[in-house]
């Protein structure tokens, strides 16, 4: 039916204007994070992933979603907050479990958030 086709287009560009605020927002905290600006940079991730959401199953917003927590989990450390910045690299860990750089960045932080805690 033509009703369901226009509903499938109308969905298919919600996503994709969704795709590209969050893609601004994340290209912006890489900036941010570049530049040093820690806490803007996880402002913008946080709510590119918020918008996001956590169930994210098509495959450039999944990939997105696994490079703000990055992004976010790199800013939170540079702020010592590791237990945050943990469960940030830890969600990434889970989203892709074969990236060895993603494994030994969250062990770089574990080892951070012990001599930080004693």
């Amino acid at each position: 039916p033509a009703s369901s086709a226009a509903s499938d287009v109308y969905k298919r560009q919600a996503v994709g204007g969704l795709l590209f605020r969050c893609q601004c927002l994340a290209n912006r905290a890489a900036c941010q994070l570049r530049l040093r600006q820690f806490s803007s940079c996880v402002d913008d991730s946080t709510a590119a992933l918020a918008a996001l959401g956590n169930d994210v199953v098509e495959p450039a917003m999944r990939a997105l979603r696994l490079k703000l927590l990055a992004r976010r989990g790199m800013a939170l450390c540079q702020m010592m907050r590791y237990d945050e910045a943990s469960a940030d690299y830890a969600a990434a860990v889970d989203m892709d479990p074969n990236d060895e750089q993603l494994k030994h960045d969250l062990e770089a932080i574990e080892a951070a958030r012990k001599q930080t805690h004693g």
